[in-house]
């Protein structure tokens, strides 16, 4: 169970921020010629355009569309820049860059700069939450929860949080808007050990999964007949860990004291 609250908190020195910027024209990804029926398709693509980018390049990307043809948008600076990306059916989308840099204006306010800013405050924002040692997060675009918690004797876990996005306000102004949030959790665990009779009582419900050092929120499918020191994971480096080998070296270490 979860509930939220929302504030609004208005950025006052939006002229202080610097962003540059360039542009590289998409092909292959042509809303214009598609059919009426193929337009969930498109923005389907575009959506695995940005979010495949900002994860192979931990950087913010995003696409605007100008007299209908689409632009990918990339911070300046950014290197191993891929020239293509596979989509949907088959199709490949092919990235052209473009020779000018742009410095991004925050104080504008019009649709595309608005898609701009919005997305890179996003990302820049959303960077540091999710590596704070103190919070965790059950799954991207989620709210953000404080890994500590009340009543360890209570039955329930309640775990207080909050998201934080930036968005444009009914006056013009770009904010930052903070939902409050709450989550409550079971505090007994799955048992160490369930066998094949016991496993279908725990399908498609939810639970807090400790992954290494970050908690996720999972949805069991399946009971697999490899433990975790068979069952193989990839990395975002490309190696191939079990899963006792990633939890290990993903948890946080104690820090160890050096005599004065």
């Amino acid at each position: 169970m979860s509930g939220t609250s929302t504030n609004d908190f208005v950025i006052n020195n939006l002229d202080k921020l610097s962003t540059r910027y360039k542009l590289r024209r998409i092909k292959g990804l042509n809303r214009d010629t598609e059919r009426e029926r193929n337009r969930n398709e498109y923005y389907q693509n575009c959506r695995a355009i940005i979010n495949k980018l900002s994860v192979r390049l931990q950087q913010p990307v995003t696409i605007i569309e100008r007299e209908g043809t689409p632009y990918l948008v990339v911070p300046d600076g950014v290197l191993l820049m891929p020239t293509s990306l596979p989509l949907v059916r088959g199709k490949k989308a092919f990235f052209e860059p473009l020779p000018e840099i742009f410095e991004l204006d925050y104080t504008k306010r019009s649709s595309e700069n608005d898609t701009i800013c919005l997305r890179f405050l996003e990302f820049w924002i959303q960077t540091p939450l999710h590596t704070h040692p103190e919070l965790w997060q059950p799954k991207s675009g989620a709210p953000f929860f404080k890994r500590n918690v009340g009543d360890p004797n209570h039955p329930i876990i309640h775990y207080t949080g909050f998201s934080v996005r930036p968005a444009i306000t009914p006056d013009g102004d770009l904010a930052l808007r903070v939902h409050i949030a709450n989550k409550y959790v079971s505090r007994d665990p799955l048992p160490t050990l369930i066998s094949r009779d016991e496993g279908w009582q725990w399908k498609h419900k939810h639970f807090i999964y400790h992954y290494g050092y970050q908690w996720y929120e999972i949805k069991p499918s399946a009971l697999s007949d490899l433990n975790v020191s068979q069952y193989s994971v990839s990395t975002k480096e490309g190696d191939d860990l079990s899963l006792l080998e990633f939890a290990i070296r993903e948890s946080k270490k104690p820090k160890v004291m050096q005599p004065v």
